[in-house]
């Protein structure tokens, strides 16, 4: 099962009850918040986007929902590349929590009470994607992209030299399918971030950080 199917049919959800979904609500806020704060220091120098991959990445991991081992694999590391693609492209200090509203959003169940509970942060997460979504639809992403990443690190692996920066090498359906118009080599860089999600799992104090233990 894809890491993207685990959290669309609830792999998280312990429970159904309020209770649960307040605390896993704020959660998950919580949780990209201060993982990405604790990143910073940790990995100086990086992009936004780095800190969103290695956050999800320790989520992930810590959740149960991918291995270690497989963070080698190509697609799994696409999957972590494309998942935080979106947020990487928000206005700082939103990003963190955009990546928390993706994670939400993958539990129906959840999501609707979010919706129902959370009206403001629902509405703003909501504007925020949709912003990033019309500048992808008016053939600018790669810039809004590059404007936030100075570093550019994942630009190739993200967007083809083609004129139009909008055709990604790397994309998944919702299902986790993987659909590529390029066969790109990532290992330099996927290395990198394998070895920064590495470090800031035994550094980082995660157990009071992350919430679904």
């Amino acid at each position: 099962m894809s890491i993207l199917k685990k959290l669309s049919t609830g792999f998280f959800n312990k429970t159904n009850n309020v209770f649960y979904k307040r605390r896993a609500v704020d959660g998950y806020i919580h949780m990209c918040e201060s993982l990405y704060a604790n990143c910073e220091p940790l990995l100086p120098n990086k992009d936004p986007h780095e800190y969103l991959m290695t956050v999800l990445g320790l989520i992930w991991i810590k959740s149960g929902a991918l291995k270690e081992t497989q963070l080698g694999e190509p697609d799994q590391f696409g999957e972590i590349l494309n998942y935080t693609l979106i947020p990487a492209c928000i206005t700082p200090p939103f990003q963190q929590s955009i990546l928390a509203y993706k994670l939400i959003r993958e539990d129906k169940e959840l999501f609707a009470y979010l919706m129902s509970e959370y009206p403001s942060f629902h509405k703003e997460s909501t504007k925020l994607m949709q912003t990033v979504l019309d500048v992808k639809k008016n053939g600018s992403l790669k810039e809004l992209y590059a404007r936030y990443n100075k570093n550019q690190a994942y630009l190739q692996l993200l967007f083809s030299s083609d004129k139009g920066g909008n055709n990604r090498l790397y994309c998944f359906d919702h299902d986790g399918s993987r659909k590529s118009n390029a066969c790109i080599s990532y290992n330099n860089i996927g290395a990198e971030i394998i070895q920064s999600i590495g470090k800031a799992e035994k550094i980082i104090d995660t157990e009071h950080l992350i919430f679904f233990r």
